[in-house]
C-alpha cells in the first residue's frame, strides 16, 4: 500500500487506543495521514447549518466534487480516483 512519494490516509474514527505501523516494509518517503471525525454530537450539530447553507443556495456540492458517476460506471470511477487527479468523486446509487 505504500509507496515512494506517496500517502496512506484514514479518514473516519480508529476504534482502538493506538495503530502500529511497520514502516521498514516501506519506502523512506512517504506520508501516514490520520483524520478522525468529530463526536457524533458535534457532527449532528453542524448539520442543521449546512441543510440551511444548501437550502438559500449559498453552499453546493458542486464545489467539492471533482466528477459524478451512475454506480454502473464504477470502474469509470475508480479509474479516475486511481489516476490522482480527482480530490472527491461521487456515486450515484
Amino acid at each position: 500500500m505504500v509507496k515512494l512519494g506517496g500517502s496512506v490516509c484514514v479518514y473516519g474514527v480508529i476504534d482502538v487506543p493506538s495503530i502500529r505501523v511497520d514502516k521498514g516494509r516501506g519506502p523512506y518517503n512517504f506520508d501516514l495521514l490520520l483524520h478522525q471525525w468529530p463526536t457524533r454530537a458535534r457532527e449532528c450539530a453542524a448539520q442543521e447549518p449546512l441543510v440551511e447553507w444548501i437550502r438559500a443556495g449559498r453552499l453546493s456540492s458542486a464545489e467539492f466534487l471533482s466528477a459524478e458517476f451512475p454506480v454502473r460506471a464504477v470502474e469509470d470511477a475508480f479509474a479516475l480516483s486511481r489516476s490522482g487527479t480527482a480530490t472527491k468523486v461521487l456515486l450515484r446509487f
